[in-house]
């Protein structure tokens, strides 16, 4: 890697002449940084860093400070995926493990690419007020509930996945990360929990019994919706997809809706489903949502032997009045991906509910199909495939997140899905 994005803690680091040292030696090299100005608290949504001002390109975000500095910057970047690096220039250093004596070396593996990257799981509190909801925050390591005001007991019950567990009678409770063990919840009595593993940790405040104890909950057990269109994704990728997950994850169970793109993506946007996987040729996601492209196909247009002037040309021009069979709730044929790819709207259009009545459609004459090239394999005798005038016909498939959506069980499948991918299972 070679895009950096610098954060550095002024208090820490008065004249910033460490920090400019690590800048120096960066671009020596051949990166390119960029450095947050801003050393200061913000008033607003974000704590130190306005993750606007980060470049899209940024590969990895260096925080020059104490734990205390990775920790807010965590909160404010979580949406953007970019892997953080935490170089210690305060006391405690169990986040910011990078310490000043070995910081060069540390930047010689990340120049190189020579690192690993690891997962932390991170948590989301909402406080309710009745039915309105009227605070939320993410933290890397814990959410406090505590004790306000004048000195006296809080009575607390706990209930899991809607489902009452047990009660409290302490001065507060923690609920904290694997990350977070080794912090406050360590401090009341908590156990210290590997940092890679996916669970919570409850722990009671100064409690009022002498048998109370934390209790470990599991981070693994849930649901994620995986939203998929119909006739891009083969069956296939599902199969090793669900296949592949449950034996990494047996408490992670994945549930699957088909849908047309332009639905899925509107359900994506508003956290209906948890990650969309098909074409998106002609949908537009908003920049709250992460992707990368998992499959990519030339299109290639179906058109029957009788309409001997398709056999000629492609063009536009003689496409216009032709009727488009699609694949019913695919993306195949939409309106929207053919005025993407041809720029016209078609006039007419024919759905099939399989790929293979949609080629049968083509054959016996009731129109054109704008297909991906890998499913031309099951034309028809009296079908052509014919390339898309002026090269314009590529189809890509993505899989995609809400960038906030960091539920380890969401981002263990979206990485499955990628890596199965880059295996040739697309």
């Amino acid at each position: 890697m070679d895009r950096f994005y610098i954060i550095p803690n002024s208090a820490k680091d008065p004249e910033l002449t460490f920090s400019n040292r690590i800048i120096a030696y960066l671009e020596k090299h051949g990166a390119r940084c960029h450095v947050q100005k801003i050393t200061e608290k913000m008033e607003g949504p974000y704590h130190y860093t306005d993750p606007d001002g980060i470049p899209q390109d940024t590969q990895c975000i260096i925080v020059l400070g104490g734990d205390g500095t990775l920790l807010q910057a965590a909160r404010d970047v979580v949406h953007l995926d970019i892997p953080l690096l935490g170089i210690n220039l305060g006391t405690l250093g169990f986040l910011a493990e990078v310490d000043k004596n070995s910081v060069y070396p540390a930047l010689d593996r990340l120049l190189s690419d020579d690192y690993e990257l690891e997962d932390r799981m991170m948590l989301e509190g909402k406080i309710y007020r009745g039915e309105e909801l009227i605070g939320k925050d993410i933290a890397l390591n814990d959410i406090v509930i505590g004790r306000e005001g004048h000195l006296r007991v809080i009575r607390f019950k706990n209930y899991v996945n809607d489902a009452y567990m047990n009660s409290y009678n302490a001065d507060g409770i923690i609920i904290s990360t694997p990350t977070g063990s080794t912090g406050y919840s360590l401090s009341a009595g908590g156990p210290v929990v590997s940092p890679s593993a996916s669970m919570m940790i409850m722990t009671p405040i100064a409690p009022h019994t002498m048998n109370t104890r934390s209790i470990i909950l599991s981070g693994e057990e849930a649901e994620v919706k995986l939203g998929v269109c119909p006739g891009t994704i083969s069956s296939g990728f599902l199969i090793n997809l669900l296949a592949e997950s449950r034996r990494r994850w047996p408490r992670i169970k994945v549930l699957t809706e088909v849908s047309p793109p332009t639905n899925l993506a509107a359900r994506l946007t508003k956290g209906q489903i948890d990650i969309y996987a098909g074409l998106t040729t002609g949908v537009d996601f908003p920049q709250t949502v992460t992707s990368q492209v998992i499959a990519e196909w030339d299109a290639v247009l179906a058109v029957p032997r009788s309409r001997l002037v398709l056999e000629e040309t492609t063009s536009p021009e003689f496409l216009k009045d032709e009727t488009f069979i699609y694949l019913e709730g695919g993306e195949a044929g939409y309106p929207h991906v053919v005025e993407s790819i041809l720029g016209f709207t078609p006039k007419s259009t024919l759905s099939t509910p399989s790929s293979r009545l949609m080629m049968a459609y083509v054959d016996a004459g009731y129109g054109v199909a704008l297909i991906p090239a890998p499913d031309a394999t099951i034309r028809g005798t009296n079908t052509l495939i014919r390339a898309v005038a002026g090269g314009r016909g590529v189809m890509k498939a993505r899989a995609a997140r809400l960038a906030v959506n960091n539920a380890p069980a969401v981002r263990r499948v979206y990485d499955v899905i990628l890596a199965l991918s880059r295996n040739g299972s697309e």
